[in-house]
C-alpha cells in the first residue's frame, strides 16, 4: 500500500446492526454461547417440546419468532441451575461479553419466576449498558392489565434504563402440534428489528407488523395505549388488514435524549464503528510497514 493510499480518507466500515443473543432457563441449553443460523439448526440446540407439554421455557418460541420476522443467525446461551437465578443470568451474560457482534439481547424466560423478574431484567439491561453497544428487549408479565402498570417496569435506574425497551402485551402463536400458545413478544420484535434494519437502517424505529402472530393477549384502547406508553412501555395493537403491529419505540429512560429506541441503537452502531476503525487502521498501517512501496514480490 502506497503512502498516498494510506493518507486517503477511508470509508467507514459497515457494522451489522442486528445480531441477537437469547439467554434462557431451559434445561439443556448450552452453557457457552452457541451460534444458530436457522430454524433447522435450532432443534439441535433447543429440542422441540412434547405435544401438550407445558414447558416453562420460551426460548424456542422466541428464536422461531425472530427467524419468522426476518432475523438472521442468533447466539443462544443457558443459565446454570446450581445457583440463584439472578446470579446465573449474570454469569451467562458475562459469557456473551466476548461475542462482539451482538447488538440485541432477549431473555424469553424473564418471568418464569416472577419474584426474580426485576433482578433478571436489571442484569440484562446492566449488561447492555456495560457493553455500550447492545439493547435489551424485555417484556411485561403474562396477563397484565393496563391498569396494573402504574410505574416503569423493573425499577431500572439510569444509565441501564437507556439500554432497555419493554413490550406489552403477550402474543398468541401456533405450537408445533397446532395448539395456540401465549408467548412473550420480545423474540418476534427482535426479528422485526433485524428486518427494519435491513430495509431502512437502525435510525428508523422498528414499527411494523409482527409475522407469525394469531392475535395478542389483550386489545388496548387509545387511552390505555397512551397511559402505558407514558411509562416507557411499547404497545402491540391489532389493525384490520394489517395484523398485530408494534406501535411504540421507546426505551425505559426518562432522559429526553435517550427515550427513542432508534436514537439509542444508532448511537450504539456509531460507537461500534468508532471502536473498530482504530483496529482496522492499525492493521492497514502494519501491512504497509511489512510491504513498503517498491518491495512487492521481494
Amino acid at each position: 500500500m502506497s503512502q498516498q493510499q494510506l493518507n486517503e480518507p477511508r470509508a467507514i466500515p459497515r457494522v451489522q446492526a442486528s445480531v441477537t443473543a437469547f439467554v434462557g432457563d431451559a434445561t439443556g441449553l448450552p452453557l457457552e454461547p452457541a451460534f444458530v443460523r436457522n430454524p433447522r439448526e435450532l432443534s439441535g440446540i433447543v429440542p422441540p417440546g412434547k405435544a401438550g407439554e407445558n414447558t416453562p421455557s420460551f426460548v424456542r418460541d422466541a428464536v422461531l419468532g425472530h427467524f419468522r420476522n426476518g432475523g438472521g443467525g442468533v447466539w443462544i446461551i443457558g443459565t446454570a441451575r446450581d445457583t440463584d437465578r439472578v446470579t446465573a443470568y449474570r454469569s451467562a451474560l458475562a459469557e456473551l461479553e466476548s461475542v462482539s457482534e451482538i447488538n440485541l439481547v432477549v431473555a424469553p424466560d424473564l418471568w418464569r419466576v416472577e419474584t426474580d423478574a426485576d433482578g433478571v431484567a436489571q442484569a440484562v439491561a446492566e449488561h447492555c449498558a456495560h457493553m455500550g453497544d447492545r439493547v435489551a428487549l424485555l417484556h411485561t408479565r403474562q396477563g397484565l392489565a393496563p391498569a396494573d402498570l402504574t410505574s416503569r417496569p423493573f425499577r431500572l435506574a439510569e444509565p441501564a434504563a437507556r439500554f432497555a425497551a419493554v413490550y406489552y402485551p403477550w402474543i398468541v402463536v401456533t405450537d408445533a402440534d397446532g395448539a395456540q400458545r401465549p408467548v412473550p413478544a420480545s423474540g418476534h420484535v427482535s426479528g422485526l428489528c433485524c428486518r427494519r434494519d435491513a430495509e431502512r437502517g437502525v435510525h428508523t424505529a422498528p414499527l411494523s407488523a409482527l409475522l407469525g402472530v394469531l392475535k395478542h393477549e389483550r386489545e388496548l384502547s387509545d387511552a390505555e395505549q397512551e397511559s402505558v406508553g407514558g411509562l416507557g412501555v411499547n404497545c402491540l395493537r391489532f389493525f384490520p388488514g394489517e395484523g398485530t403491529r408494534v406501535v411504540g419505540a421507546r426505551t425505559l429512560s426518562t432522559e429526553p435524549d435517550w427515550t427513542h429506541l432508534s436514537v439509542r441503537r444508532l448511537v450504539n452502531q456509531v460507537r461500534s464503528v468508532l471502536e473498530q476503525e482504530p483496529r482496522r487502521a492499525a492493521f492497514e498501517s502494519l501491512s504497509a510497514f511489512r510491504s513498503p512501496p517498491g518491495d512487492a514480490g521481494a
